[in-house]
C-alpha cells in the first residue's frame, strides 16, 4: 500500500504497478470522487488499455478534448467534469486508473483507495 500526496507520487505508484494506492491529495481526491464505485465494462477497460499500449494518449490531436468524452462516458460524468479529472489527475494516469484499478472514495478519511484488479 502506497500513500499519495502529490501528482508525481501518483505517477510513480502507477508506473510501479502498486496493488493498493491511497490518494490523500485534496485536488486529486475531489476529482476522482466523481468516479467513486463506477462500473467499468471489459470493453471500456480494453479501450483504455489499447490507448495506452499504442501511445494514442500522446497525440496532440486528441489531447484533453479528444479523451474527455470517453472519460465522460465511462464515468457517467459531464464533459466539464471529465476535463477537470484529466487536468487534476493527468490523462495518462486516468487511463491507467480506469484500465487497471477500482476507485473507492472513503469519506471518513477523505481519501481515494485505488485497488488493482
Amino acid at each position: 500500500m502506497k500513500t499519495i500526496l502529490s501528482k508525481k507520487d501518483l505517477d510513480i505508484a502507477l508506473n510501479e504497478n502498486e496493488n493498493k494506492i491511497v490518494v490523500s491529495n485534496f485536488k486529486i481526491v475531489n476529482s476522482l470522487k466523481l468516479l467513486n464505485n463506477i462500473n467499468i465494462t471489459h470493453a471500456q477497460r480494453n479501450r483504455c488499455k489499447y490507448t495506452l499500449e499504442n501511445n494514442i494518449d500522446d497525440s496532440a490531436f486528441l489531447g484533453f478534448i479528444g479523451f474527455a468524452p470517453i472519460i465522460s462516458e465511462i464515468g457517467n460524468v459531464s464533459f466539464l467534469n471529465s476535463m477537470g479529472i484529466i487536468s487534476s489527475v493527468g490523462l495518462h494516469q486516468i487511463l491507467i486508473i480506469l484500465s487497471q484499478y477500482t476507485i473507492k472514495y472513503n469519506d471518513k478519511n477523505n481519501n481515494i483507495i485505488l485497488t488493482k484488479i
